[in-house]
């Protein structure tokens, strides 16, 4: 078995950790007529020198003040003095205060280069045995890399053998109260603290090469109630070649670590070890977006126990903040190793480009030391078929890249778990969350994009001739502009509407270039005084739909005639999981014809049907349920049409004379921007009437809901004293979305997190009982070998691919499973549609 160092020396900014800067090699002075970036020229003292006494402390800010400029001192100023009087409070030794961008002025990736020459040289004369880098710009110029510093607090990394800690800049704590209690925390922190975990530099890693070498890492790892897991591949997942190229496994903390490189994975007798040890159900399984990992792992065989996911534990925690591991990875000092390999696929890229281009070199097979980890003999023939280059860029880069970065991945996400699983364990609602409704997600999901949506090429065929027609004639209408007019081109469309046609652009639409904009909404309007901008947006809609619908789907579809889209558990700040590539949950509904030849292109296989199983309402439930509104409760346990009854509470206001379909559909409008805490004169746009009119209307609604009301501005207070807000499960506090922002001191900022205040309870708890379901489902589906598959979550529904002589047991049992979670006093109700495509489904009847 092999050793290897888990990071190894190379030519970039960050090595090993630390700084491996140009004048840290040659040396250069601070000098005042510095000219290596445009800020000097204006600046009264060029190239701020340092200010303090070297042997202790480093503190590291931004950019330089005009403040600190006319003093010739960093931090000085309203920021500059909290900043001292803080660090005064937690570190009595000596103190070097620096500027990581020394000039006042634009900061840009070529000032912050030019300067970190000079932050070297700071590094040297200062001698730190701690660093404090304030804000992104500080941590940019210390590690060559952005981190935000109020998305990722308690961030560190090292500089050889010195600890740096990221904490957010004096200047935001100064503009939000809740932002300043995190800053005199996160430096209070910085101040004392020893870093969670070690120096990478050192640490090792074993890389697998014989049957014996795995029997004894899989009994070393054996030994640990889990492990952390990640798996790098080749090819397109779901086609003919695709391939787990390496795969790396961590005892908890990061050592010791193994990995199997493309040789000893393609081995049947020296992976069967890893197999055993993924199979055994006593071990939990950690891995960074799990689910895709899982998806991996078995393409190698199955796998058992519990399932655990640093990025989920991370998203459950602090929603706003980054779930991507290069962006973790600075929780755990492993930031930055991301970078090497970003370097190594583009180099690999670029030579993959030049055999394209007809300089063709031999191939290098598999197991080559100094060539690709994994090279598919067609390689070229699969890219030119359309295949994306990144689905084979992780097997093109040297093998010693691959099995050093796959380590890399897997140590940062033991450190991970390590750090946060505890964390989780702290906070009883997350706790619940992750147990009952998240942690299932993942094998959940994963199964859900493994079986995928059918497709019917006959229905994408027939769409796309369809709007081939339209877009010839709708372009025909265009012709009449100039037969070279282009509408895709921003220069055309300016000409031809107000220059040649004289319209006058709505008011403040111009672009931050200072041009006229002739985007959608500006279109719209100037659509009501022409034609033009309407036959404008006609085309331009045919041509996105064409793109986004018929070619954009035509190219997803994989060997088994299925799309297979991604779906993300947390996929949004509320809970509510997405999908991408395709988002299928943004298909156009089926109001339209091209939307309903939009849905139909998803169709059942011979033999089957879909299934669609839609929560009733959802969200109007759940904000009877958390407001406790007894008109509210009493409308969902009579039956009554919701939207129907609040169409005849504002008929007097809208003074309607009846009350049919149009005035129900108005009223769901309303009821909506009820949830979404919608202002007087966005609701009057949606209505069609004047701003007067639309706030009598929402008096009127709040006077009927007068607890929803109370609710209302009690939740608001709660987010403005506290900062946060929560949702609910089985009616007990779950997961927990931070609304800092209700204290900024932006006006817009603001008004979002007020409208966050309400509309984030009620799309986070109603979101839970879609994400509850869809795990039960999938348990029901194997458990019981229902015939039947879940191909899709939209928001609050359901879709199965189901053959047809089980509609019914299916139909049922989703419904059941829909239906049994705690809503409280508030009924739940489902809808359930059946049909041969996900655009024609008709209601469901036993």
């Amino acid at each position: 078995m092999l050793t290897h160092p888990l990071y190894k020396g190379s030519d970039l900014l960050l090595e090993e950790g630390g700084l491996a800067l140009p004048c840290e090699r040659g040396g250069l002075e601070i000098n005042p007529a510095c000219r290596l970036c445009p800020l000097g020229i204006q600046a009264r003292h060029p190239c701020l020198a340092a200010d303090g006494e070297p042997g202790g402390l480093l503190v590291l800010g931004g950019k330089s003040t005009r403040e600190e400029d006319a003093a010739g001192r960093p931090f000085v100023g309203g920021s500059g003095a909290y900043a001292r009087q803080r660090v005064a409070r937690g570190w009595k030794g000596p103190v070097v205060w620096d500027l990581a961008v020394r000039c006042p002025g634009e900061v840009t990736p070529r000032v912050v280069t030019a300067c970190r020459q000079y932050l070297a040289q700071t590094l040297r004369e200062a001698a730190p045995k701690r660093i404090i880098a304030l804000g992104d710009v500080a941590w940019r110029a210390l590690t060559g890399r952005g981190s935000s510093p109020l998305t990722m607090r308690q961030a560190f990394t090292w500089v050889g053998d010195v600890p740096a800690f990221l904490v957010i800049h004096p200047q935001s704590a100064r503009q939000n109260r809740f932002v300043a209690r995190w800053f005199e925390d996160d430096l209070a922190w910085a101040l004392k603290a020893d870093p969670p975990f070690p120096s990478v530099a050192g640490l090792t890693y074993q890389e697998v090469e014989t049957v014996e070498d795995a029997e004894e890492a899989a009994e070393d790892l054996g030994d640990h109630p889990w492990v952390a897991v990640d798996a790098e591949t080749s090819g397109v997942e779901h086609n003919p070649g695709f391939r787990v190229t390496c795969f790396a496994v961590s005892a908890p903390g990061g050592q010791p670590a193994y990995v199997w490189g493309p040789e000893q994975i393609a081995s049947k007798e020296i992976r069967a070890p890893l197999l055993r040890l993924l199979a055994d159900p006593r071990i939990e399984k950690v891995g960074s977006n799990l689910k895709s990992d899982v998806a991996f792992m078995r393409e190698l065989g199955p796998v058992n126990g519990k399932l655990g996911d640093v990025r989920l534990w991370r998203k459950l925690q602090d929603p706003e903040a980054s779930g991507g591991l290069a962006s973790m990875a600075e929780l755990v000092g492993m930031g930055g190793h991301k970078l090497e390999m970003e370097a190594a696929i583009a180099a690999a890229k670029e030579s993959v480009g030049r055999r394209t281009a007809g300089k063709r070199q031999a191939s290098i097979r598999l197991g080559a030391q100094d060539g690709p980890a994994y090279e598919p003999e067609d390689l070229l023939e699969r890219l030119a078929a359309g295949d994306e280059f990144l689905s084979y860029g992780y097997g093109l880069v040297p093998r010693k890249t691959l099995t050093n970065y796959n380590l890399r991945d897997a140590v940062s996400t033991a450190r991970l778990a390590t750090l946060l699983r505890p964390r989780l364990d702290e906070r009883p609602g997350l706790r619940m969350v992750w147990d009952e409704i998240v942690g299932p997600m993942t094998h959940a999901v994963s199964r859900m994009e493994a079986w995928g949506m059918p497709v019917s090429r006959a229905a994408l065929d027939s769409f796309d001739a369809h709007l081939s027609a339209n877009l010839a004639q709708a372009r025909k209408k265009l012709d009449a502009y100039g037969k070279d007019f282009n509408p895709g081109s921003t220069a055309d469309v300016s000409e031809l509407l107000f220059k040649r046609l004289g319209l006058r652009p709505p008011p403040d639409t111009e672009t931050d270039k200072g041009t006229q904009s002739v985007a959608e909404d500006v279109l719209a309007s100037l659509a009501k005084e022409h034609q033009a901008p309407a036959d404008i947006l006609e085309y331009r809609s045919l041509v996105k739909m064409k793109g986004t619908y018929c070619d954009g789907m035509r190219a997803l579809i994989r060997a088994d005639g299925r799309i297979h889209p991604s779906f993300l558990p947390d996929g949004t700040r509320t809970g509510r999981c997405s999908s991408q590539s395709p988002n299928l949950q943004n298909i156009p509904r089926p109001d339209s014809i091209e939307g309903k030849m939009a849905r139909d292109i998803f169709a059942a296989e011979p033999g089957h049907v879909l299934i669609h199983a839609d929560y009733s309402q959802l969200e109007l439930r759940i904000l009877a349920m958390l407001s406790q509104d007894e008109t509210m409760i009493r409308m969902f346990k009579s039956g009554v049409d919701f939207h129907q009854q609040t169409a005849e509470m504002i008929a007097p206001y809208m003074h309607w004379t009846t009350v049919g379909k149009a005035q129900r559909s108005i009223a769901k409008q309303v009821n909506f921007a009820l949830a979404f805490m919608m202002s007087d004169q966005s609701l009057a746009v949606k209505l069609g009437t004047t701003e007067e009119e639309a706030a009598k209307v929402h008096k009127a609604i709040l006077g009927e809901f007068r607890d929803f009301a109370r609710w209302t501005r009690q939740a608001l207070q709660d987010v403005r004293r506290d900062g946060y807000c929560r949702t609910y499960w089985r009616g007990q506090p779950a997961r927990q979305r931070s609304m800092w922002r209700i204290a900024s001191m932006d006006g817009q900022e603001r008004s979002k997190a007020e409208h966050g205040a309400v509309n984030s309870p009620i799309q986070g708890s109603a979101s839970d009982f879609c994400n509850r379901s869809m795990s039960e489902v999938v348990r029901w589906l194997e458990d019981d070998a229902v015939p039947a598959q879940l191909v899709m979550a939209i928001h609050d529904a359901l879709l199965l691919h189901v053959r047809e002589d089980a509609v019914d047991e299916v139909a049922q049992g989703v419904k059941e499973i829909m239906l049994s979670w705690d809503s409280g006093n508030v009924p739940l109700d489902v809808d359930v549609e059946v049909g041969p495509s996900w655009g024609s489904l008709r209601k469901w009847r036993m």
